[in-house]
C-alpha cells in the first residue's frame, strides 16, 4: 500500500505528534518531535523527526515502519544545499526481516551529492518566509564550543558534497561523517531517557552509637531476616577493617 508521510498534508488524520525538547546546533534551534501513529498499519511510521525552529524544515529523521516481514528503519540527515533549501544528504537504512523462518538483517548507508538544483518558483511560500530570510541573512550569534564543533562537522559534509568530482577517499570520509552525525542523534535520544538522581542523604553524628532496640522502635517497617543478616555481615567487615575487636553487633535476631 501507499506509505503515509508524517509530513503529508493529511498527516494529522493518521498521526499524533509530541514535542520532546530542543537542542542547539550552530545557529539553529532543533525541535525534537515524536511521531505516534494513530493506528497499527504498515502504511505508517513511528519514531522522531527533528525540525529547525523558524525555518520549519527537516534537520533529520529517525523513523520505523512495521512491515509484514519485520521493522524497516530509516535515518536521514538533511543539510542546506542552497540558501534555505534543505535536502537529505545521508541515508542509513536497517531492515530486520523474517521470511519463512529465515532471519535477515540488512544495513545500508549512502550519501547524496546534488550537482544541479532547480527550485520550483511556482510554489507558494509562507507569509513568514521574508521574516525568516531576514533573520538568517547576515546575522551573527554566539556559539558555544559544542555548537562550533557541530557546525564544523556540517561544513565538512557540505564541502565534500560541493566538489565537482568525488574520489573514493571523499566517499569514505563522507560516510564516516554521516555515521558520526547519526551516532550523535542516537546519543541525544538516549540522554533524554536518563533519570537524574536528586536524592540527598543526611547521617546523624551519633547514628552509629544507637543500639538495635532504638532502631526497632523508630523503624516504620521491621527488617527482614535477610536484611538483618546483611547488616551483621557488613558490621563485621567494618569492624575487621578498622581493627576493632568483634565485641557485639548492632542488630539482634
Amino acid at each position: 500500500g501507499i506509505v503515509i508521510s508524517p509530513l503529508a498534508p493529511n498527516a494529522f488524520n493518521h498521526y499524533k505528534f509530541r514535542y520532546e525538547g530542543v537542542t542547539f546546533e550552530g545557529d539553529y534551534s532543533i525541535n525534537k518531535i515524536k511521531v505516534i501513529p494513530r493506528r497499527k498499519s504498515q502504511q505508517l511510521f513511528s519514531g522522531y523527526i527533528y525540525i529547525v525552529d523558524d525555518l520549519w524544515n527537516i534537520y533529520s529523521a529517525d523513523l520505523i515502519q512495521e512491515t509484514f516481514v519485520g521493522p524497516y528503519r530509516i535515518i536521514q540527515i538533511y543539510s542546506p544545499v542552497e540558501e534555505f533549501v534543505w535536502l537529505p544528504v545521508s541515508h542509513n537504512i536497517e531492515v530486520d526481516a523474517s521470511v519463512i523462518g529465515i532471519k535477515i538483517n540488512v544495513k545500508f548507508a549512502s550519501s547524496v551529492k546534488y550537482s544541479d538544483i532547480t527550485i520550483n518558483e511556482q510554489l507558494k511560500h509562507s507569509v513568514v518566509f521574508k521574516e525568516i530570510e531576514e533573520k538568517y541573512t547576515d546575522t551573527t550569534t554566539y556559539q558555544t564550543p559544542k555548537e562550533q564543533e557541530q557546525l564544523k562537522s556540517t561544513r565538512k559534509i557540505e564541502k565534500i558534497l560541493n566538489k565537482e568530482k568525488m574520489t573514493t577517499r571523499d566517499m569514505i570520509k563522507l560516510a564516516r561523517l554521516s555515521k558520526q552525525e547519526s551516532d550523535k542523534l542516537e546519543k541525544k535520544e538516549e540522554k533524554t531517557l536518563e533519570i537524574e538522581e536528586k536524592t540527598t542523604y543526611e547521617i546523624e553524628k551519633d547514628a552509629d552509637k544507637k543500639d538495635s532496640i532504638y532502631w526497632e522502635r523508630i523503624r516504620p517497617v521491621p527488617l527482614t531476616k535477610d536484611e538483618i543478616f546483611g547488616y551483621k555481615i557488613r558490621d563485621s567487615i567494618e569492624l575487621a577493617v578498622s581493627g576493632k575487636a568483634d565485641e557485639s553487633d548492632t542488630t539482634t535476631d
